[in-house]
């Protein structure tokens, strides 16, 4: 709701002229995510001239705003482009009425819109649990498998195919030439027409993470208008998204086990114990101190079929020679050491 509350003040900024280069820029990224956001922009323009007939009218040039905004952008295709949609006017039964009254549906709107779900469509909610490790079949054929303590958000109809994602989760696109499916998570947003990745974008952790496993997908950070904030990612391929600095990092690290939870299996093919800590904290949510940075000299081989933690780590301590784990609070301290290799 505060995220709205703040569109909804760049709104007054743009209407009253008084709004910077780079605010008019992430408003209308705004206007463009969702129709309902253009429809509700187009409405407060429409409010705001006729509220203005007994001053100076206000002009706004939305056409050239778009133009603008098109020409800036820094994709190859705007797949969220809106079409143009006329707005929908108030009737009225005077041509000309109060330009006070008009003001005060305005400040009604804009103080409580964000308060009352759109009422032409609502939002659906799907959480995790709600799907009992089955996938989330949308509208258009493509499928979701959400890891636990996600959920995702679109509309039902699915007329364009937009989804938000909280969490992480395994896609499967339905391939569809002429309707991208778009995922914005976190500060990311992640553009395809029919491949199949995985997203995993928790509010705790410091990164919005994408690995592709087939087709091709374009990754971007909607905090950045520059072109290098814009990735495109083939099979095999990793990126994130720091949320510190919002830029866009190609990942050429990527593990097996990034999609352990949903084959619910965790590998290990000789991996080092650095590997082997980043997939189990990763797995599990967990993290793990090391003491001993002669720990890193150990390799693990073993695969943990519905992995349980504390079986995890009875089998290193038993495999790796000198190495102990115990638990402090909420972390978990690993010490002893291996031999140099």
């Amino acid at each position: 709701m505060m995220e709205d509350a703040k569109y909804l003040d760049l709104v007054a900024k743009y209407l009253s002229g008084n709004i910077s280069t780079e605010d008019r820029a992430e408003l209308l990224h705004w206007a463009d995510a969702e129709e309902a956001n253009r429809q509700f922009f187009d409405e407060m323009i429409q409010l705001w001239s006729m509220s203005a007939e007994a001053e100076e009218p206000f002009e706004a040039d939305v056409e050239l705003a778009w133009s603008s905004l098109e020409n800036k952008l820094p994709f190859e295709e705007d797949p969220l482009r809106i079409e143009d949609v006329p707005p929908k006017l108030i009737q009225l039964k005077k041509k000309r009425w109060d330009w006070r009254i008009a003001a005060a549906i305005a400040v009604l709107l804009i103080g409580g819109w964000w308060l009352i779900p759109n009422s032409l469509e609502p939002s659906e909610e799907v959480l995790a649990a709600q799907l009992q490790d089955e996938p989330l079949v949308l509208p258009d054929g493509s499928k979701v498998w959400l890891n636990e303590d996600s959920r995702v958000v679109y509309r039902p109809s699915f007329e364009k195919r937009n989804i938000q994602l909280e969490g992480e989760a395994f896609f499967e696109i339905a391939r569809d030439e002429k309707r991208p499916f778009i995922v914005e998570a976190g500060s990311a947003r992640t553009t395809v027409l029919g491949t199949s990745f995985n997203l995993r974008a928790y509010p705790d952790e410091n990164r919005v993470e994408l690995v592709v496993e087939s087709g091709k997908v374009k990754f971007e950070n909607l905090k950045q208008r520059e072109k290098e904030a814009v990735a495109t990612l083939e099979k095999g391929q990793a990126a994130f998204v720091k949320k510190d600095t919002d830029e866009i990092v190609l990942d050429s690290s990527i593990s097996e086990n990034t999609t352990a939870w949903m084959r619910d299996t965790l590998v290990f093919n000789q991996a080092s114990l650095d590997k082997v800590i980043g997939d189990i904290q990763r797995y599990f949510r967990i993290a793990i101190q090391v003491e001993d940075e002669g720990a890193y000299n150990c390799n693990f081989n073993s695969t943990f079929p519905q992995p349980e933690l504390g079986n995890v780590f009875d089998e290193m301590e038993a495999v790796l020679e000198g190495i102990e784990i115990r638990q402090e609070g909420e972390r978990y301290i690993l010490q002893g050491a291996c031999s140099p290799k």
